[in-house]
């Protein structure tokens, strides 16, 4: 049985390359990149209280180290560990709208014309399938800074997956893409991931292959909405 969730979570986690092309199409459809007071910002050295708030909100229960202690460990104990942890941390790292309930009414309220609306409600489940050297790109487009772009690749790229199978820790996984679930830095990464399907769906609305809805006569028309969490 280990064996076989090795193997499984092996190929889940393998990446077989990227098509190039592809990636260079939804890049040309992207918008501008960062504003130089966005730039600065990112580039600014990570402070105590971001770090206290990202381990909150982390999900307690989530993905263990080999250690066996959680997230939520820490949470629990932060009057004791917390001040040490961070300081760990910083050594390291510094050296949903009701839009779319409106645009459903509008379809629903729609009863004249010959032309029929519809929408569509996708669950994208592709945090483990995220491409790597895609998200490289999408990060480089948008002019991420190069010190903030090195942390979060490192962030992605350096973990690695074991199982804990009847008390026992099994295998060793290097994954060569995806994201993290449960990592509150993934939901973002996701987000500009997501961007690239966002500037297409843009690009074939301008192109006039597709039309989006309008909820009234002034209102901007509307292709698509993504909500992550």
């Amino acid at each position: 049985m280990s064996d076989l969730i090795i193997s499984y979570f092996g190929d889940l986690f393998h990446c077989n390359g990227c098509d190039t092309e592809a990636v260079n199409h939804i890049l040309d459809c992207l918008g501008p990149p960062l504003e130089d007071s966005e730039v600065d910002l990112l580039g600014q050295p990570f402070t105590f209280d971001e770090v206290r708030q990202a381990i909150f909100l982390l999900s307690g229960d989530k993905a263990p180290g080999l250690d066996g202690l959680n997230a939520y460990f820490y949470q629990k104990n932060w009057d004791t560990v917390g001040t040490d942890l961070v300081h760990a941390v910083l050594d390291c790292l510094n050296n949903e709208t009701d839009l779319s309930e409106e645009v459903v009414h509008a379809i629903n309220s729609r009863k004249h014309g010959k032309c029929g609306w519809a929408a569509l409600k996708l669950d994208i489940k592709a945090f483990d399938r995220v491409n790597w050297q895609y998200l490289k790109s999408v990060m480089l487009h948008f002019n991420i800074p190069v010190n903030f772009f090195s942390l979060i690749m490192k962030c992605v790229t350096t973990s690695s997956l074991s199982f804990l199978i009847n008390g026992v820790v099994k295998g060793s996984i290097k994954p060569s893409r995806g994201l993290r679930q449960g990592d509150p830095l993934s939901t973002y990464l996701f987000l500009l991931c997501a961007e690239g399907l966002s500037s297409l769906l843009h690009a074939r609305q301008t192109e006039g292959l597709s039309k989006g809805v309008a909820i009234s006569r002034r209102a901007p028309s509307i292709s698509h909405l993504f909500f992550c969490r």
